[in-house]
């Protein structure tokens, strides 16, 4: 087994990377499944190569069971889930999560992205098609404990506030940033700072095994106290971008 000791971007197909790292080390599961054919295949390694949609959801119970493996008792798993035109995702990550791994559902976040009524007009009048919830996405939290119970990380003092008001309400409205544009679907900084503030204490090590833009990287490193990452990526450009993303972003940080 190998250990988490610091924080790490790894090159490559997580399928590979991932048993690497067997035994209960990670606290926080912090990810975007890619979409069924608009990312790359794990199997083949290239982009939208998969055949059915039934390779697809086996390539990812895969990675689920890796995570499994790799999660912690009483770790969380926060899974933000794209919208699909012809597949209801979060109906299987939800099923997959739940009946399979048999992890506690704990809540439903409704991400609101802003100017999302805006794109989901243009789809649908551009296609001529049914597209759903482009305006939200939801990120499904989920607790490995099977007594049933979940006793919240303990939150430093300085996110109590933040948390606090985070927590009244399951709808966060967080407009997408333009940090990664060279990413086709980063999720928002803003909206990772948040789930690591909510779901993770300090010194955790968080997990992201769809490392695309780094943005579970770079929000771990601005979020400090101790946290450390392993991200992986198959596609070598998102890979390149995102390691000079982290590096850019921790330069700024030591000037402040």
């Amino acid at each position: 087994m190998k250990f988490i000791t610091q924080s790490e971007v790894r090159l490559g197909n997580c399928l590979e990377i991932l048993p690497e790292y067997y035994g209960a080390q990670a606290d926080l599961i912090l990810t975007s499944p890619p979409y069924f054919n608009q990312r790359e295949c794990a199997a083949s390694g290239k982009y939208g190569e998969y055949t059915s949609i039934r390779e697809y959801f086996d390539d990812m119970e895969r990675i689920c069971w890796d995570l499994w493996e790799i999660a912690k008792p009483g770790a969380i798993f926060a899974i933000n889930i794209g919208s699909d035109p012809d597949y209801d995702l979060p109906s299987w990550w939800s099923m997959m999560m739940e009946q399979k791994m048999g992890l506690k559902y704990i809540d439903r976040i409704a991400w609101l992205k802003g100017s999302g009524n805006v794109v989901r007009g243009f789809h649908i009048e551009s296609h001529h098609k049914y597209y759903p919830f482009l305006a939200w996405e939801p990120v499904y939290i989920y607790h490995k404990n099977k007594s049933g119970t979940m006793e919240f990380p303990t939150f430093e003092d300085r996110f109590t506030d933040t948390i606090s008001s985070l927590l009244r309400t399951n709808v966060w409205e967080i407009p997408q940033d333009n940090e990664a544009p060279w990413h086709p679907a980063p999720y928002p900084r803003k909206l990772a700072k948040n789930l690591i503030m909510c779901y993770s204490s300090a010194n955790s090590i968080i997990l992201d095994p769809f490392g695309g833009a780094m943005t579970t990287a770079v929000a771990t490193q601005e979020i400090g106290g101790g946290r450390k990452y392993l991200c992986c990526e198959l596609n070598l450009e998102f890979y390149e971008r995102g390691q000079k993303r982290i590096s850019s972003d921790s330069i700024q940080e030591g000037l402040f």
